[in-house]
Parts: structure tokens; sequence; C-alpha cells
């Protein structure tokens, strides 16, 4: 059997990075998209110095690493900022998440998941055999943001406000698993869509 591709996506707050860990146990590589992308930006020091050059040096701490929260609080304030630094960051991350597609492959991974919060925002989704779409209502996504980032709700609203509206993600996608529920429930849902890449 060759390898299934999977996108993982979701708004932010759905719960789709548990997803990612449940398949992981399952046996899935799993190729986490925001860990490559902190890692595109410290170890290839054109794309620091290009972040520099559009967005200033008060976002490089005194060590020369990227203040990530602050350019975030930044970006996410503004749609035209954010684009510009998708603009400078995407084109090395999907570079690298494809060299890392290849190398779970030719390891014999039988699932790869790609856990990525903008699949079709950056219409990459052509690059995957299924896409699945995380799903969550706002308050328990609020709820899940507040304890992990802790943002304000003015903060979490405006990256919410940012990406695709989770309901045309959810159109989109070949899966929806919806999380509402408990820890087991997600489980469940998530063991009984594993099986099925097997068939």
């Amino acid at each position: 059997m060759k390898s299934v591709v999977i996108g993982l996506t979701g708004g932010i707050g759905c719960g789709k990075t548990e997803v990612a860990k449940i398949f992981q146990q399952l046996g899935a590589k799993i190729i986490d998209a925001d860990e490559i992308g902190k890692s595109v930006v410290e170890t290839q020091p054109n794309v620091l110095t290009e972040i520099v050059h559009v967005f200033g040096r008060k976002f490089v701490d005194t060590d020369g690493t990227l203040k990530r929260k602050e350019l975030g609080r930044f970006v996410f304030a503004d749609e035209e900022k954010k684009r510009q630094l998708n603009r400078i960051v995407h084109p090395h991350l999907f570079k690298r998440v494809k060299q890392e597609i290849e190398v779970a492959q030719n390891a014999g991974y039988k699932v790869i998941v790609v856990d990525a919060a903008l699949i079709y925002e950056t219409g990459i989704e052509n690059i995957f055999d299924k896409v699945i779409v995380v799903n969550s209502d706002l308050k328990n996504r609020i709820e899940r943001i507040k304890q992990r980032d802790q943002l304000t709700e003015d903060e979490i609203n405006h990256r919410i406000a940012s990406q695709m509206p989770l309901e045309e993600k959810a159109r989109r996608a070949n899966i929806v698993i919806t999380n509402n529920g408990s820890v087991e429930s997600l489980k469940e849902a998530a063991e009984k869509i594993f099986r099925t890449f097997f068939d």
C-alpha cells in the first residue's frame, strides 16, 4: 500500500493538534507545519532578514531570534500585514513540508498527516489525498485558546476572523470531525476515521 497523505486543518482552537496526537499514537507520521514555520525563520537567515526589512528590528530579540508573539499580535490586527508575512514565510514552509512528506514516504509510513492551519487559504489542498477539518463551537474554541495562548478575547476574535470561515472549510473538506464533546469522544471519532485510511 502506498502512503496516504492527509491534510489536517480547522480553525484556531478547534482541537486539530489533539486529533494529530491521536493519529500519531495510532502510527501516523505527523508533520507540524507550525513547527516547520518556526524552524524556517530560525534556520534560514534570508527569511528573518526579509521579515526585519518589512516589519522592522523591533520584532527581533537581542540574541537575534524573532519575537514571534509580538509579531503575531502585530500582524493579526491587520489583514495586509498578515498577507505580507505569509508571502515571506509560506514558499519556504511549503517547500519544506513537501520534503518532509517525501522523507516520511521513503521511511515507509503508511499514513502521513500534515497538521496545518492554512491549507485552504494557501491553496495547497491538492497535495493531499484527503483533507480533514476539525470543527468546534465558537464558545469551546474561545475557551481552549484562552487556556492555551493567554490572549485577550479581542485578540482571539481577531485571529478567528482572520481565518477562512469554518463552515467554508468544512464544506470543502473530505472529512469533518466535530469536537464539542469529551476527549474520549474525540478519540473515538479520530480512531474510526483512521481505520478508513486502510480501506
